[in-house]
């Protein structure tokens, strides 16, 4: 594994913990600001099931819209580097000592499974950091979240 790969693998673990912690911290504050909301689902007769389920999905589109938002901001900023890097690098008309011609160049590589994937763990960690608020909004006892201001 060379250096740069490395130092990728170490921003992406950061990105990637940054925004599970953000999407941890917004559906904390989520759960903390429908308390009473939460006392009254649980009092018409939702399970603690159906609470959890519905701040696990709240925190999944989040995920779904933070990854959307990371992949148009990705492919853009590949492309661009592709460009830029591809200008920088391209030799035109150079030779090596045998006489050939040597061009360098840079070619993002953008797959439609690569998207997917990517799209699909933004999901996941959204899901994941969703676990713990929702389990503590599914867990209030109906009673005292409705006594809640």
């Amino acid at each position: 594994i060379s250096n740069f790969s490395i130092f990728m693998l170490i921003v992406a673990s950061t990105s990637l913990v940054v925004a599970g912690v953000g999407i941890m911290n917004t559906m904390i504050m989520s759960v903390m600001e429908r308390t009473r909301e939460i006392g009254v689902l649980r009092a018409i007769g939702f399970s603690q099931r159906d609470v959890a389920t519905i701040f696990l999905a709240e925190a999944a589109l989040i995920g779904a819209i933070g990854g959307v938002i990371g992949i148009l901001l990705g492919v853009s900023a590949s492309l661009t580097m592709g460009d830029v890097f591809g200008r920088m690098f391209q030799v035109e008309e150079a030779t090596t000592p045998i006489g050939q011609a040597l061009q360098i160049s840079y070619t993002p590589v953008i797959s439609p499974e690569l998207l997917l994937e990517s799209f699909l763990f933004a999901i996941l960690v959204g899901i994941f950091s969703g676990l713990y608020p929702a389990l503590k909004a599914a867990r209030m006892d109906p009673v005292q979240a409705l006594r809640a201001e």
